[in-house]
């Protein structure tokens, strides 16, 4: 019979037994890493032979990807002057309703979730007040100072002719007030705009924003107004610092909101990360009609007109730049939402100082929606028959309480009163 090990003999036999442990767990790996090697090679052959069993890719033009409400036949619009409005786009041929007429993406945006906020201590009433009796011309509303701020830091920090800039000042240079244009403020410094109390900040970025773009001089000219002047034989105040001078009017004139699916009642919680303010290199040419025979929908920034009405070739295509649900409103109403700084003038508009803006704003509804189901029905009927309210609501408040209405009466499962409207 064996003797039993010594402590040196256990020593040396664990420490073989660890030995052949580690070298079995060597194998093991190894031979998981030829088994990987082996899977990877009949993958490759595998996507190997898939391709080269596959018929040929379709060879297709960029418009037929797009669904049909997307794409936009050749020639069916042109730019023309438009009298009293400058340029404007106009129907190269009969176009039926539902046309679609442009599609067209920003060059530059703000979205609402990114709108500016106001300085530290700033009072939210003190502003409000003085938006009231706002009449200084060089005041800019926050989302628009801030697209202006946008626009001016990527052109300024564009050292490359070539680079993305160059299309963003081609557009630019496109859009009213133009080189050489007399417009109301022309004599006015970039120092000189601002974005109102409340937003000394946002100023300071602004001016700083104009200012570094004035700095690159008149050496970068867009290559179409560097072409232009040498036909014509003039030289004219272009390039990066005349436009600083433009930029604010210009973005302040031509730039469009885009909401996606506003007329849905999910949109504040659903869609309201989609909407914003967006500079159009082409939708900005539409001109303002509060009878337009355009209509604007919006995927996130991507901006798609189609006809609302039959449309004769010759005739302007235009769009309306505000609401649609204020275009049935009194023309002192629909003067207010279009706003001075658009220098249009509604059709029959006679000065009204009890003019107003909606009564039932997002935030009275969000706040009537907040009560519980019969208290949002008492708190809606006593906004209608209020004798102090009542005759404060214009068109659109009336249906706005008409939906809440309706929701509530959903809520209760009382259908019959939501077919019925009461």
């Amino acid at each position: 019979m064996a003797g039993r090990p010594t402590s040196r003999s256990l020593r040396l036999a664990m420490a073989g037994h660890r030995k052949t442990q580690s070298q079995i767990v060597d194998d093991r790996k190894e031979m998981a890493r030829a088994k990987a090697v082996r899977l990877e090679k009949l993958v490759e052959d595998l996507e190997g032979a898939a391709r080269d069993a596959a018929p040929p890719p379709p060879v297709l033009d960029p418009p037929e990807l797009l669904p049909s409400f997307l794409r936009v036949e050749d020639g069916v619009v042109e730019e023309r002057e438009s009298a009293g409005a400058g340029r404007g786009l106009y129907a190269a041929v009969d176009l039926p309703r539902g046309s679609t007429v442009l599609v067209d993406t920003p060059i530059a945006r703000v979205m609402d979730v990114d709108e500016p906020e106001m300085d530290d201590g700033a009072s939210e009433d003190g502003a409000e007040d003085e938006d009231e009796d706002n009449s200084d011309p060089l005041e800019l509303d926050p989302s628009t100072g801030q697209l202006v701020i946008t626009i001016a830091n990527s052109l300024a920090s564009n050292e490359d002719k070539g680079g993305s800039g160059g299309g963003m000042l081609d557009a630019l240079e496109e859009l009213h007030p133009r080189a050489g244009d007399e417009w109301p403020l022309a004599a006015s410094q970039p120092e000189q705009w601002h974005c109102g109390d409340g937003f000394e900040q946002l100023s300071s970025n602004l001016h700083a924003a104009l200012a570094r773009l004035a700095s690159q001089g008149e050496d970068r000219a867009p290559k179409k107004q560097a072409k232009k002047r040498r036909v014509a034989g003039k030289v004219k105040r272009h390039g990066l610092a005349a436009l600083a001078l433009r930029l604010p009017e210009i973005v302040r004139c031509n730039a469009l909101g885009f909401y996606t699916s506003p007329e849905m009642l999910c949109h504040p919680r659903s869609y309201a990360v989609l909407s914003g303010l967006g500079l159009y290199p082409r939708a900005s040419l539409f001109n303002h009609s509060c009878t337009p025979n355009v209509s604007r929908y919006n995927l996130g920034d991507v901006a798609v007109f189609r006809t609302n009405r039959m449309v004769r070739a010759g005739e302007e295509l235009r769009i309306s730049y505000i609401e649609h649900e204020l275009l049935c409103e009194s023309p002192a109403v629909r003067q207010l939402a279009l706003g001075d700084h658009h220098r249009f003038h509604v059709q029959g508009y006679v000065p009204d100082e009890a003019a107003h803006g909606p009564v039932v704003t997002a935030d009275v509804q969000q706040e009537l929606m907040a009560s519980l189901p019969k208290d949002r029905l008492e708190e809606v009927a006593a906004i209608l028959e209020d004798q102090d309210t009542a005759p404060l609501l214009l068109q659109v408040d009336r249906k706005e309480l008409a939906v809440l209405r309706a929701v509530t009466h959903m809520q209760l499962g009382d259908l019959k009163k939501v077919q019925s409207g009461t």
